[in-house]
C-alpha cells in the first residue's frame, strides 16, 4: 500500500517531466523553422508584386513566406489571381502563418464613402495624429497618408458600372505589416510600401475600372514625396506641425 502511494508522486513527476519536453521540442522546432534561410513567393497579392517588391520588407526576416486571401482579415478564402472588381473589400498577406502574426506585407483593397474619405484625407488632422501620420500629396487625383512606424495609404475616386453601390465612390489601398519581421525605422521599408500602394492601385482602378481619369504619380515623384515626409518627421514630432508633402510636379 505505502508503495502504491509512492508510485502515485513518481509517475505524476514522469507525466509532468514529458510534457515539458513535448513543449521544449515544438517551441524549438517553431524556433528552428523560423531561422531557415528566406523564400519569398515568387508571386504574390493579385499577382501584382514579385520577390524585388517584397525583398526591401525582408531585411530581418528568415523562414518561408506564402501568399494568403481573406475575405475579412482573418478567414482564408483560397487564392485569387486577380483583384476581383465588384468586392467591396479585398485582403492579401504574404506571411510566415495563415494567421499573418508573421507578416511580411498586409494589402487591403476597399471602397470608402465620401464622409471617410473626407475625414481621413481632407480634413485638418488633430495634434495627436499629425504627430503620427503624415499626409502625401501625390498629385491632384491621388491622396495619401504615411504612418511613420505602422503603415501607408493611398485614396482616390473611381466612378465605375461595378460599383452597385454609389455611396461608396473611393477606392483606398491600406500596405502595411504589424510584425518584428519588418524594420519599420528604415526608410526602404517605406518606400517598398508606398511602390505597392501605388502599384495595387492602379491595377485596382483598371481591373473596375474608373470611368473618370486618375493620374497616378510617377516613381521618381512619389519617392521625393516620402523623402519630404521623412525630412519633415522630426518637425512634427517637435510639434511644429504636419511636414510639406507636396508633390514634386506642385512646386
Amino acid at each position: 500500500m505505502a508503495d502504491r502511494h509512492h508510485r502515485r508522486p513518481r509517475a505524476r513527476l514522469v507525466v509532468g517531466s514529458l510534457v515539458c519536453v513535448l513543449a521544449l521540442a515544438g517551441s524549438y522546432l517553431w524556433w528552428s523553422s523560423s531561422q531557415d534561410p528566406l523564400k519569398l513567393p515568387a508571386s504574390a497579392c493579385w499577382s501584382l508584386l514579385d520577390r524585388n517588391d517584397l525583398r526591401p520588407l525582408a531585411a530581418k526576416a528568415q523562414g518561408t513566406f506564402a501568399v494568403h486571401y481573406t475575405k475579412d482579415g482573418f478567414h482564408s478564402i483560397g487564392q485569387q489571381a486577380t483583384i476581383q472588381p465588384g468586392e467591396r473589400t479585398q485582403y492579401c498577406a504574404v506571411s510566415r502563418d495563415s494567421e499573418h502574426y508573421e507578416s511580411l506585407l498586409d494589402v487591403t483593397v476597399h471602397r470608402i464613402n465620401r464622409l471617410d474619405y473626407r475625414n481621413i484625407y481632407e480634413e485638418e488632422p488633430s495634434p495627436d495624429h499629425r504627430a503620427k501620420w503624415a499626409r502625401l500629396d501625390l498629385g491632384p487625383d491621388v491622396k495619401g497618408l504615411w504612418g511613420m512606424k505602422e503603415q501607408v495609404q493611398v485614396a482616390f475616386r473611381c466612378d465605375s458600372p461595378a460599383n452597385v453601390d454609389p455611396g461608396y465612390p473611393y477606392l483606398e489601398v491600406m500596405v502595411g505589416a504589424w510584425s518584428e519581421q519588418v524594420d519599420p525605422k528604415q526608410a526602404s521599408v517605406h518606400q517598398a510600401r508606398l511602390d505597392i500602394a501605388l502599384k495595387v492601385a492602379r491595377a485596382a482602378a483598371a481591373a473596375r475600372p474608373c470611368q473618370n481619369p486618375v493620374a497616378f504619380p510617377s516613381a521618381d515623384v512619389a519617392r521625393k514625396v516620402l523623402e519630404t515626409a521623412f525630412q519633415g518627421t522630426a518637425m512634427t514630432q517637435a510639434g511644429s506641425g504636419a511636414p510639406s508633402t507636396q508633390a514634386a510636379g506642385d512646386r
